[in-house]
């Protein structure tokens, strides 16, 4: 676990490489079907250490994109039944993209006539499948772990993105620690 926590810059750096453009220095994200600004509120779900993710990523959309963000452990989420306002966005997090609670809170938000997006690590996966939007995670070597730790790669594919362009494909300016700056 040492091993992991002293990973976590490198992993996290891979995963938000992956959206950037050096050569136009910009972030490209899959083309979303939505517009952030008419978005009325975000909810969030996932199981187990996923939940985590989701709970750093509640803060960053609420302090940075001003959204109002829920998360909900999918497993109560499915049952619980919430109602869920039209124009809503609901975001899975999920390491394997086969968490049948999550699945199955998902096709409750598709019910609600939510948009879905999610983080997983398998773009070929159910929960990818069923959703509008997918922000893979980049899954790093393995050594003895116990269980997947999704945090670090989760929170960086779930950074706000209310700043996106609303054509599709259109870069959004961005830089990291070496130079970019994130929005």
């Amino acid at each position: 676990m040492l091993k992991e926590i002293h990973e976590q810059p490198a992993v996290i750096g891979d995963t938000l490489h992956s959206y950037l453009d050096p050569a136009t220095r910009s972030v490209r994200l899959p083309a979303l079907p939505l517009d952030w600004s008419k978005v009325s509120r975000v909810t969030m779900t996932a199981c187990g250490t996923a939940f985590y993710a989701c709970m750093i990523a509640k803060y960053w959309f609420e302090k940075l994109a001003r959204l109002p963000v829920e998360i909900e452990v999918a497993s109560e989420f499915r049952y619980r039944e919430p109602p869920l306002p039209e124009g809503g966005v609901c975001i899975a997090v999920s390491q394997s993209g086969e968490t049948i609670d999550t699945l199955e809170a998902l096709r409750y938000a598709q019910s609600q006539k939510q948009t879905l997006l999610s983080v997983v690590n398998v773009p070929e996966s159910a929960i990818a499948r069923l959703s509008h939007v997918v922000l893979r995670r980049l899954p790093v070597p393995r050594s003895a772990s116990p269980r997947p730790r999704p945090s670090p790669r989760s929170w960086s594919c779930c950074w706000p993105r209310r700043y996106p362009p609303a054509s599709h494909g259109e870069p959004c300016r961005a830089r990291t620690r070496s130079g970019w700056r994130w929005p």
